[in-house]
């Protein structure tokens, strides 16, 4: 009886497992990500969520702040107020799109996926 040898072992195993991390790389938009603080109001205003009724901001005196987290992904850019559901996305664009580093790991990233793809028995 012959043995399969270990590299094809780990090939067979770490293949799908690779195919699986690049696509999961490709769809998350977690590539770069930052932080904003954006004063809302006057005196005693508080903005509320829906019908939750929940305050969203901090307040800092008589001005309301709100902690927003943006994220760019290669494909899509995200808005997130912090500690809550509210999150709003939308296509990349812009300066982002256009340098050169991102537009070359969109490269990269679609040629990896399609060439594990392709290569797949």
């Amino acid at each position: 009886m012959m043995q399969t040898p270990s590299s094809m072992v780990m090939g067979i195993v770490f293949a799908p497992l690779g195919l699986v991390l690049v696509f999961t790389a490709a769809i998350t938009p977690q590539w770069r990500e930052g932080q904003a603080r954006l004063n809302i109001g006057g005196t005693g205003s508080l903005l509320r969520s829906g019908a939750k009724g929940q305050g969203l901001g901090v307040r800092s005196g008589s001005v309301e702040a709100l902690l927003l987290l943006r994220s760019d992904g290669l494909w899509e850019s995200c808005l997130q107020v912090e500690q809550s559901e509210l999150k709003q996305c939308w296509p990349v664009a812009g300066p982002y799109q256009r340098d050169a580093r991102v537009r070359l790991v969109q490269g990269l990233v679609s040629y990896s996926l399609f060439s594990g793809v392709a290569s797949a028995p």
